[in-house]
């Protein structure tokens, strides 16, 4: 018989570099609603909500808290007994590197001059061969994840980082091969500088990604996250969208109506989540169960982004759609446009936490000043199980038909208790009980 994982350790999982110095009264300061929550319907009160929680697939790695299968099969059965309704195990935070056994990409590490380490964090380097050695004794971190929530009946999602390239220091640790051999894919911006990250205006670039999502399918999955808020620009000013712009309208991009621009470019993106829609398709056929395909994007910006949503909602290629804010949590806005917009659809609507308010993750510098044994200051502010709770009761008034959170929840306890309106109701009525 399993135990539950301790609170401290599951959070290890995805915190342990991101919380240190983080007070009680910092987490605190998103705990006031600014505006009064509508009452609901008691049947509103007592509807099933969807709790969905991201896993990087790196953290746990860098901190040491996942070295063993056993770990791994101990971290997805912590859910077992909460309100949890599906795990994003994300199939690595870099771009074209992962943390599984591909055969499409690199795995995380592998081609890292040995020179290079010293410029990365002691993390990096644990992660990385971690990662190897399990790959290598069998226990492939996917598999494993995979395998144990289907023994406990979680949804599991693999989560693609949608857009993860980075620069130096990094560029040799997070970004694969197919980064190095295809520069000629990058982003452009208006003045001709490129930008680290590759371009969907590219078909080589969309086929990529299609190929690692659908090597990661042929385990037994229950959905495709595909994260935007990770991280824009997917767009530039590349020569086939300048030329095929301008053929169109007969202008220069943008062109006096930005608009059109925003959705010259999402076409191009349309067209990767039809073909991801069929791989999922494909993979529920052989499967016997649904594939889902969910979508994280940011609410203001989401046509900017080159992210027609709308399109993908009348087209019926999104089973969930998590609205969220690219940054910092602790963001408020109205979710009942999406709400509206999904109706119809299919498409469930949630509304993506950032559990994370304040911080930044650790740097090289820093770490190598631990290393050396000297006071580095990383004070981290997150959302309590109060915020949460009073946050959600906020969301489901509005029609979210769930919450998603990303970077947390930091108290395990909060799990517990936003399946419902009316749990969260109830645990806030308790925690305005017990004294300060």
């Amino acid at each position: 018989m399993r135990t539950r994982l301790p609170a401290t350790i599951g959070l290890a999982l995805v915190f342990s570099l991101l919380t240190a110095g983080c007070s009680r009264e910092q987490s605190q300061l998103m705990a006031q609603p600014e505006q009064p929550i509508p009452p609901m319907a008691e049947d509103q009160m007592q509807q099933p909500r969807d709790v969905i929680i991201n896993n990087d697939g790196f953290s746990a790695f860098f901190s040491g808290a996942f070295s063993s299968r056993e770990d791994l099969e101990e971290w997805v059965h912590s859910y077992a007994d909460t309100d949890v309704t599906a795990i994003e195990w994300c199939l690595g935070p870099c771009g074209g590197v992962y943390t599984f056994g591909t055969q499409v990409g690199d795995v995380l590490g592998e081609n890292v001059p040995e020179e290079e380490w010293a410029n990365l964090r002691r993390g990096d380097r644990q992660a990385a061969e971690t990662v190897q050695r399990l790959i290598a004794e069998g226990n492939d971190p996917l598999d494993v994840v995979a395998g144990q929530a289907a023994e406990d009946g979680i949804d599991l999602f693999v989560s693609m980082r949608m857009d993860p390239f980075y620069g130096p220091p990094y560029q040799n640790y997070l970004n694969g091969s197919f980064w190095h051999e295809n520069p000629q894919l990058r982003i452009v911006d208006q003045n001709g500088k490129y930008h680290p990250h590759l371009s969907y205006a590219y078909p080589e670039f969309r086929q990529f990604f299609l190929d690692v999502l659908a090597e990661a399918a042929q385990r037994d999955i229950d959905g495709i996250n595909m994260d935007f808020l990770r991280h824009p620009p997917f767009f530039g000013f590349e020569p086939p969208l300048v030329e095929g712009f301008r053929a169109e309208y007969g202008v220069e991009p943008p062109g006096p109506d930005p608009e059109k621009w925003y959705r010259y470019c999402a076409r191009f993106m349309t067209q990767f989540v039809r073909d991801l829609r069929a791989i999922a398709d494909e993979a529920a056929d052989r499967l016997g169960h649904p594939v889902r395909l969910s979508a994280r994007i940011d609410h203001d910006q989401y046509l900017e982004h080159g992210l027609d949503i709308e399109t993908w909602l009348d087209e019926g290629l999104l089973d969930l759609l998590i609205v969220s804010e690219h940054g910092l949590g602790g963001f408020e806005f109205d979710i009942s446009p999406f709400v509206d917009m999904a109706r119809g659809t299919g498409c469930k609507v949630l509304f993506g936490e950032e559990a994370i308010t304040a911080g930044h993750d650790l740097t090289p510098e820093e770490d190598r000043k631990l290393a050396r044994g000297e006071h580095v200051e990383r004070t981290r502010s997150h959302l309590s199980t109060t915020d949460h709770c009073r946050r959600a009761l906020r969301w489901y008034s509005q029609g979210a038909d769930g919450v998603h959170i990303f970077n947390g929840p930091v108290e395990f306890d909060t799990l517990y208790h936003l399946g419902s309106a009316a749990k969260a109701q109830a645990y806030l009525e308790t925690a305005e009980q017990q004294p300060e």
